[in-house]
Parts: structure tokens; sequence; C-alpha cells
């Protein structure tokens, strides 16, 4: 697994190499926080082709075969993404002022 760090800052936009399956793949994050659904929302970009992979969706925290946010686009072969929370919290998904302290953001290789 590996950790992207993240901060509260309300829209975002980075790009980073992360590593899958052994090869770097290179990513434009573009993160925002939606103030009247309270929830943050993620589009990757592909950085090398400029293709956006996934557009709008929610970093939400959750079990089992659900907690993978990249699940339903698992044809792309882009990995495995995960909200986490840390400790003993019971929320479901971070708000403005606890990503990347209270919630992490990780990133696996394709589950075969």
């Amino acid at each position: 697994m590996y950790k992207i760090p993240l901060t509260n800052y309300p829209n975002q936009t980075f790009s980073t190499a992360i590593p899958i399956n052994g090869v770097n793949r290179y990513f434009v994050f573009n993160l925002w926080y939606n103030y009247q659904a309270c929830y943050w929302l993620m589009t990757i970009t592909d950085q090398q082709t400029e293709q956006v992979l996934v557009s709008n969706i929610p970093l939400l925290s959750s079990t089992y075969n659900f907690s993978n946010l990249l699940r339903q686009m698992g044809y792309k072969n882009i990995g495995e993404c995960y909200i986490v929370p840390l400790g003993n919290k019971r929320l479901s998904m971070p708000d403005n002022t606890n990503i990347g302290t209270d919630f992490v953001f990780c990133w696996g290789d394709n589950n075969e």
C-alpha cells in the first residue's frame, strides 16, 4: 500500500507517481470539497495521456467489497484506492477539517 498525503485545502490539484504492480504510474489528482453535500470528490487524470480515468468519485470509507473506491473501474488496471479512518473514529467520510489526519488515502496494486 502506498499512502498519498492529503491536506484539508478545499480545492487541490497535484501530481504523483504511484507504484502499481511494480510499475510507476503518473496521475494528476483533483480533489475538492462539496460544502453543500459535506463530502470530498476526486477526479484522476493520466498525466502522460491527459485522459480522465475517473471523475467525481466521492471519498467515502466503507467495509468489505465496497471499501475499494475504484472497484467498479477494475478493468482500467489502475490499482485500488481506499479512504481509511484512523483510530476509533466511527465516521464514514472525511470532512473539510479531518482529511489527511483522521482519514488517510491509500493506493494498492490491482487485486488479481
